[in-house]
């Protein structure tokens, strides 16, 4: 039986919670790219459209490159995505090739849209592991308020596109539909897994955090920050590279406030426990996070709560 998505976050997440924490971190889980920070839509919670830097797409040398050193580090796994659509990325087939020849449990999330019969294909042929359906909406009004510029005509249809072709190749491909949770969907939970069951082997239902400060809290399922700093898991958990080569201590740094080294001029290896991330990490430690932006603002290490997944799909 195929693990369920949230036995696998939540499973990873524990991991992370109960392991002893320093400034020196030992080998991380993942390898987040962001192959593109370009989009082709308008969403309401996230920041991508009013993002300050520069549009481009990481060369696939380099991608290649960092997929290479991943699997050399002792990486498991590789995400090809951050901030931006990496449908729009024209070397997505080569680098998720490259992962799954490094033996990398590799994935994607994408909204979708830019799904066709060709790029179907090479998804199922090229071995990719699992591919996250980023939707929010239970029904088409609800949905394109929400995914400003998104058809969820189009949408649907991809879904099913994907699905069909999935089964008649017998690829292994793992179809997730995900909702985030925000004040006008947060009701339709149930309208939403009766809409796409069908279509996906698994929901998956999860609290809006306000993206470093830069989503309005009054717009999200509530939960507030709370007095005492809970430590970031991600500076422990990933490394998360830039299409330019630069390193994120963050999976939704849109405008590059974290960046901590530059893999054009060092290795992965090198970088993940540089003095700047060793740093970082004491101060999350220690609750000294006022002068780092985004961490000194953000709700994430709060919302993503294990138990608070758990209870949340449970609904």
């Amino acid at each position: 039986m195929k693990e369920k998505t949230l036995e696998r976050i939540v499973s990873n997440w524990e991991k992370i919670d109960h392991m002893q924490k320093n400034s020196m971190a030992s080998v991380p889980r993942l390898l987040m790219l962001e192959v593109t920070n370009a989009c082709n839509l308008k969403c309401k919670m996230c920041g991508n459209s009013k993002m300050t830097r520069n549009k481009g797409m990481m060369p696939k040398s380099f991608g290649i490159r960092m997929i290479q050193e991943a699997a050399q580090m002792g990486i498991q796994e590789v995400a090809l995505y951050t901030t931006g659509e990496p449908l729009i990325y024209p070397h997505l087939e080569q680098l998720i090739i490259e992962a799954k020849k490094q033996e990398l449990y590799c994935y994607i999330t994408s909204n979708g849209l830019l799904l066709n019969e060709s790029s179907i294909e090479m998804l199922c042929k090229s071995q990719l592991d699992s591919f996250k359906f980023s939707i929010d909406g239970s029904n088409k009004q609800e949905y394109e308020s929400i995914r400003k510029q998104g058809n969820f005509d189009t949408l649907l249809k991809n879904i099913r596109l994907l699905k069909e072709k999935r089964d008649q190749l017998n690829s292994h491909l793992k179809i997730i539909c995900a909702m985030v949770l925000l004040k006008e969907n947060q009701d339709h939970q149930l309208d939403f897994k009766k809409t796409f069951e069908p279509l996906c082997d698994d929901i998956l239902l999860s609290k809006a955090t306000n993206i470093g400060g830069k989503f309005n809290k009054n717009e999200s399922s509530e939960k507030k920050i709370c007095r005492t700093i809970k430590p970031c898991r991600l500076l422990w958990d990933r490394i998360i590279v830039n299409y330019d080569g630069k390193i994120t201590a963050c999976c939704v740094d849109f405008n590059a406030e974290l960046v901590y080294d530059d893999c054009n001029l060092t290795s992965l290896t090198k970088a993940w426990n540089n003095q700047t991330i060793q740093d970082w990490r004491n101060r999350h430690l220690s609750g000294n996070i006022n002068d780092l932006p985004l961490c000194n603002v953000c709700d994430a290490p709060y919302v993503f709560d294990a138990n608070d997944l758990k209870q949340t799909m449970g609904k």
